[in-house]
Order: C-alpha cells, then sequence, then structure tokens
C-alpha cells in the first residue's frame, strides 16, 4: 500500500518526477519476500498470541529492515526495497492489534512489555517521519536519474570519447581566438603577414577563405567536427535537465533525512529510559544503521552533481565549456535543435 501524500513538500516533489520509460513505471514487484510471508502467517494466527508469535512480530520488523542496511544505488535504481519498507511500515501489524496473551505470568508479561515498547516507538516516531526520506527518492526517480548521471560522468571521463572532445574544442578555440585577433588587425588595415591584401577597406580587403587557412580553422569547418559538437551539445543539453530536476530533489531529500535523523536521535534518547528498552533497542540500533547507509547513497549522488559542476573536472569543462570564447561555438551545433 503505497501512502498517501500528506504535506504540501512531498507533493511538490512529486511534480519534478520525471518522466520514466513505460518498462521502467510498469515493471512488477519483485516475488513475495519471506517478511512478507511471514507476515501473513501471523496474521492467520489467533488474537491470543503466546511469547514465540510476539518474539516473531519483533524479528520480523528487523527482517523488512535487512534489505535498506546494504546495497546501492545500481543494485534497486528505482527503490524497490525503499518501497517495500515503506509499505511495511504503514501495514497493520496483527501483534500491535492482539488483545490477549497466553503462557506463564511472566511469559505474558513480557509480550505485553513487548508490544508497549513497540506501540511507544512507533507512537513517537510515526511511519511518515521515518519513511519521508525513501519515500521522495523513490517516487522521485532518485536512483534513475543518479545512474544516468554515473553514466554521463564516465562518457566524460573516458579519453575515446569526453577526453577527445575536450582536446578538440581547445584546440579549436586556440584557433578561433587566433582568427578574431587577426579580422580585428584586418579591421585596422594592419598587414597580415602571408595573406594577400586588397584595396578595398575590410572585409573585403582580404578573402575569407585566405584568413581561415591561415588560421587552421577551415579544418573545423567539416561536416564531422559539426557533428561531433551536435553530439555534445545534446549531450550537454540531456546532462543539464537531469541535473535540474536531480538538484531540487537531493536537497529536498537531504532536508528530510536531516530531520528524520534528528529525530530518531531524540527518540532513541527517550526509549533508553524505558524498563522494556530491550526489546526495542535492536529496532532502533537498525533504523540508525538505515539512514546511515542512505546519506552514504545520498552523498554519492550529491558528488556527481559536484563534479559535474566543477569546471576543473573533465565533465564540469565539458558541460559548461570553460575556457571558451563566449560565442566561439556559436552556430556549431545548429542542428541540436
Amino acid at each position: 500500500m503505497k501512502p498517501p501524500v500528506r504535506n504540501p513538500l512531498v507533493a511538490l516533489t512529486l511534480a519534478l518526477l520525471v518522466a520514466l520509460p513505460a518498462t521502467a513505471q510498469d515493471e512488477p514487484l519483485v516475488p513475495q519476500s519471506e517478511a512478507e510471508q511471514q507476515l501473513r502467517d501471523m496474521r492467520r494466527q489467533q488474537r491470543t498470541l503466546d511469547l514465540d508469535a510476539c518474539k516473531q512480530a519483533l524479528a520480523w520488523e528487523l527482517d523488512v529492515r535487512k534489505p535498506l542496511l546494504s546495497g546501492n544505488w545500481a543494485d534497486d535504481p528505482v527503490g524497490r526495497r525503499m518501497r517495500e519498507f515503506v509499505s511495511y511500515l504503514y501495514a497493520d501489524s496483527p501483534f500491535l492489534e492482539a488483545t490477549e496473551f497466553s503462557g506463564t505470568p511472566e511469559e505474558v508479561r513480557q509480550c505485553k512489555d513487548m508490544q508497549a515498547s513497540l506501540l511507544a516507538y512507533k507512537a513517537a516516531l510515526p511511519a511518515r517521519e521515518m519513511t519521508d526520506p525513501f519515500f521522495i527518492a523513490y517516487t522521485n526517480s532518485l536512483g534513475i536519474r543518479h545512474q544516468k548521471l554515473l553514466d554521463a560522468l564516465e562518457w566524460c571521463k573516458s579519453s575515446s570519447y569526453g577526453g577527445l572532445h575536450i582536446q578538440q574544442l581547445e584546440d579549436y578555440n586556440k584557433k578561433y581566438l587566433e582568427f578574431m585577433a587577426i579580422t580585428e588587425r584586418l579591421a585596422a588595415h594592419q598587414p597580415l603577414s602571408g595573406v594577400k591584401a586588397k584595396s578595398e577597406k575590410y572585409p573585403w580587403n582580404v578573402e575569407f577563405i585566405d584568413v581561415l587557412k591561415h588560421t587552421g580553422l577551415l579544418t573545423y569547418f567539416t561536416e564531422a567536427f559539426n557533428a561531433r559538437m551536435v553530439d555534445l551539445n545534446g549531450k550537454v543539453v540531456a546532462i543539464n535537465g537531469l541535473m535540474n530536476h536531480q538538484k531540487d530533489i537531493i536537497k529536498i531529500v537531504r532536508e528530510r533525512w536531516t530531520k528524520t535523523n534528528a529525530r530518531l536521535t531524540n527518540v532513541a534518547e527517550m526509549m533508553e529510559k524505558r524498563r522494556d528498552y530491550e526489546y526495542i533497542a535492536p529496532l532502533i540500533a537498525a533504523d540508525k544503521q538505515i539512514l546511515q547507509h542512505f546519506e552514504e547513497m545520498l552523498k554519492e549522488a550529491e558528488a556527481v552533481q559536484k563534479e559535474f559542476e566543477d569546471t576543473g573536472t573533465p565533465a564540469g569543462r565539458l558541460r559548461t565549456s570553460e575556457g571558451l570564447a563566449p560565442d566561439a561555438l556559436k552556430g556549431l551545433a545548429r542542428d541540436s535543435s
């Protein structure tokens, strides 16, 4: 069951959702997991639970968290594990709904303490607060977009692709600047060694083709170079589009993660004072690990963004054309539209 959007900020993030291919959106869920089967088994049991059933219920709470203790974006870019985690935390619990327990007085007491500790924890840290960062991440395709940007980053770093483009752009830019300097000299009627001048005023006092040949810029007026520039321009446009969406989503997820992490820290301190803390301690520890691991994944996504924004990296240089004359590429990628 997907939880409803209950606040304006989450609704805002949904508006930023990048359109996905039908195969990515419609892909079926993974087969029923062991945690799902355990939940079904518990629901088949009577409302009267014994100590083993209560222990099983707490163990189930840990089981549904295990998938988020490891892994990365590449393992699950569409966020199946996050989606299941969110669904589990919103699901009704037969254990929490139980009103009677069986066994010895001591066993019944333990069952009630287990139930009370779990109820207190869920009340102090509602499912919505715990799952917000994950819900926003997978509904807005953060993992899919991260993988696409990561692929683009590898392309930019490749010597046979991105590196070759950088070298060609720098060579072209050098010749372009030389060409512009020569046109200024010609405009001032200064002689140009090696280029025959006519009596007319600039720009008719020399042949344009002669200036292109003189600077070496003519070699770049080819279909092959223009095609490469069109290809590069298309990639840059795609990268910028991905980055603009990703930047907004990462910012919101980071804010929600910070809020959830702070809340969990406070709740953990509060729960430690309970006499039944021993029952809920493993669950709190697991939730802390989940948030820590998720932050590491979030840092990976942030690092890719920063590399594209850093003009000192190959990706940043290609994306921003850093170091090129402002109008050097004007018209070269005219066919990209």
